[in-house]
């Protein structure tokens, strides 16, 4: 998000169904907004360990970004693509193996540590496809990163989802939380198997993913953000 020289991207929402496909058209945000610590901590230079408790960013979008005709009430054409909820995830929920969920959209290409299944048996790349929505089938699990808020909330913690380069900033969710669901706890923030990622194999690490918890700081934001721009 935040460049070396601290010149700023343009982007774009774009919810996608089928490859490159996009029933609800493309948004533009309005602006987006990140944490000064991120740049303050150098994140914006160089990446360290450090970084990961700051590196999110919250999108604003326009008011009724999927309307495509300015009428009222707005018409959606293809439906609404709708909203997850979000919440804070207490500290024993994480800390006691949490059922999470993760859907992003992986770059499928050799190298990049998409998932096997997203090729095809040869293993040969399909740039026809880089825009799939992968969701894991597998219900994934997570554990604190021992890295808490001073009221003891998680600020990131580790999961085990099968997520490749293209995840980070993808939703992390649990329909099992209490209250119901689905409710989104957190973001991907790094792919991060620092060793063997083969189950069986020496040092293998089950949780070699990061996530940034929405914690009350960062929940409270989007909060924020959301009463100021409906």
């Amino acid at each position: 998000m935040a460049l070396p020289g601290l010149s700023v991207n343009t982007w774009a929402y774009q919810p996608r169904r089928v490859n490159s496909t996009l029933p609800y058209s493309e948004v533009s945000t309005n602006f987006f907004w990140y944490p000064s610590e991120f740049v303050n901590a150098g994140c914006h230079v160089d990446r360290t360990p450090t970084c990961a408790k700051h590196d999110y960013a919250i999108l604003v979008l326009p008011a009724d970004p999927f309307s495509t005709q300015p009428s009222i009430p707005p018409l959606y054409p293809n439906g609404h693509p709708g909203w997850m909820g979000f919440t804070p995830p207490s500290p024993g929920f994480i800390a006691n193996n949490a059922v999470l969920q993760n859907a992003g959209y992986p770059v499928q290409e050799q190298g990049y540590g998409a998932p096997a299944a997203m090729f095809p048996p040869d293993g040969t790349n399909r740039p026809d496809e880089s825009f799939v929505l992968y969701h894991d089938a597998r219900l994934s699990f997570g554990k604190s990163a021992a890295d808490n808020t001073s009221a003891g909330n998680p600020r990131t913690w580790r999961l085990s989802h099968d997520i490749s380069r293209g995840h980070s900033g993808g939703p992390v969710f649990s329909s099992t939380y209490p209250g119901g669901g689905p409710y989104v706890l957190g973001v991907v923030v790094w792919e991060d198997c620092r060793g063997p990622c083969a189950p069986g194999a020496v040092n293998y690490d089950d949780y070699p993913n990061v996530a940034r918890s929405l914690e009350p700081t960062a929940a409270g934001n989007i909060t924020f953000l959301k009463a100021a721009y409906p």
